[in-house]
């Protein structure tokens, strides 16, 4: 995790130096928000910058300030996302769009109104569709059905189960039965409600292993990669420090830790999905 957080930090940084400049024009009532891995403070060296420029009025919308941030960022070649909407906006686009829902639940307000971005996220939790949960499990078990496997020869590290995207998804649909945006020490009661706290330490664990994978991977090939391709394994084996043993090569050491942890993600995630959405069905008892 201290990489992802140091890029984030370097990111920040980045996108706030741009900010200032665009903002010595004048602009009415706004905040800059980090959106999606960026908000989570998980990014990799190639991840896309996801940003929404969120206004109070549809009438304070400034497409030159708004320019003025992004174009510094492009020049500079980063792989920009970015939406400019109002509060309104962001409620009814969260109620249309499951993917537009998630990404927005990982806001983190980056400069800009306080009060507005507290609005923001008050808003949204409250209009967040109850079902948002039980489409996140349904999504997961498609995939299961579609035959994707923790043990996959050429896993990707984000998307295949046992991937980092199982532990956002869950962490999506706690957030959305809360009702509450969380980070640092309140993310992690979350986790209590539905794991025991040794099974949480077993997420902890797994998640920092899978994004030091991904690091060395998007380092080792100059571009965002995810998919753990064959030609690859023995570099990133190497560069994390797996040699060689007497009976063991040391990129099957690898691949044996990567298997245990996603294969724990994987079921830790299941167990707790199954919690929650029992809980959500007593609720509507």
């Amino acid at each position: 995790m201290a990489i992802a957080q140091q890029l984030t930090e370097l990111t920040n940084a980045i996108v706030l130096a741009a900010y200032g400049r665009a903002a010595s024009q004048p602009v009415g009532p706004h905040a800059l928000v980090a959106l999606g891995g960026f908000g989570r403070g998980e990014m990799a060296p190639y991840s896309d910058i996801d940003l929404l420029f969120l206004f109070k009025r549809d009438r304070d919308k400034a497409p030159e300030f708004i320019a003025g941030v992004l174009h510094p960022l492009w020049d500079l070649g980063f792989e920009v996302g970015h939406s400019s909407r109002t509060v309104g906006e962001v409620v009814k686009m969260a109620r249309e769009d499951v993917d537009s829902c998630t990404a927005m639940m990982d806001g983190r307000l980056l400069v800009g109104d306080a009060d507005l971005f507290a609005e923001y996220g008050a808003r949204l939790f409250k209009r967040v569709p109850k079902s948002v949960p039980l489409q996140l499990n349904k999504w997961r078990q498609a995939r299961i059905d579609n035959k994707d496997s923790v043990q996959l020869l050429e896993p990707n590290v984000k998307e295949s189960p046992g991937g980092l995207r199982d532990i956002q998804a869950l962490e999506w649909a706690m957030k959305a039965q809360a009702q509450q945006t969380t980070v640092g020490r309140a993310t992690a009661d979350l986790w209590l409600r539905y794991l025991e706290a040794s099974d949480v330490e077993t997420i902890v664990r797994a998640r920092s292993f899978l994004l030091r994978v991904r690091h060395e991977m998007h380092f080792a090939v100059g571009r965002k990669r995810d998919v753990l391709e064959q030609e690859l394994k023995m570099q990133i084996a190497r560069s994390l420090g797996y040699s060689d043993l007497d009976m063991e090569l040391g990129v099957e050491r690898f691949m044996r830790e990567y298997y245990l942890h996603a294969r724990a993600i994987f079921h830790l995630v299941e167990l707790a999905f199954e919690r929650l959405t029992r809980k959500i069905g007593r609720a509507h008892v």
